[in-house]
């Protein structure tokens, strides 16, 4: 069974080329469109006050209340909207986790996500979806 449909707007840091790779990856599954995506620094994110921190920030947009995710949370919510079954389950078991268990793994990517090896792949549907 395919997730409910959402619309959001997936905010990341774009110096960051791992953080930049996932959103790559991640616009290149998005089959359904509903994911937009601008970086931390960006005028979208300042009109959304956003504050710029080194976390993944999703703000939910559809279903309505609006409301923001961040770091671990949001994460778990980006898996668990994919259409792989395999990538949703992911996102459940990251959600059953205790959350200072899934926030330590996060922290602890987040600190060293600048040294892993990954370059980000040119992704047209990443072009367009792309904010300011």
């Amino acid at each position: 069974m395919p997730p409910e449909s959402v619309q959001a707007i997936v905010f990341f840091d774009a110096d960051c080329a791992f953080c930049r790779a996932g959103v790559a990856q991640l616009a290149a599954r998005d089959c359904r469109a509903q994911f937009r995506f601008a970086p931390l620094a960006g005028i979208t994110a300042q009109q959304a006050h956003i504050q710029q921190q080194h976390e993944v920030v999703v703000q939910i947009l559809q279903p309505p209340p609006s409301r923001l995710l961040r770091g671990a949370d949001a994460t778990a919510f980006l898996l668990q909207h994919q259409d792989s079954s395999f990538l949703r389950v992911c996102g459940w078991l990251l959600d059953l986790c205790p959350s200072w268990l899934a926030g330590g793994l996060y922290r602890l990517v987040a600190h060293w996500r600048r040294c892993l090896p990954l370059k980000p792949k040119s992704c047209a549907s990443l072009q367009q979806r792309m904010m300011p």
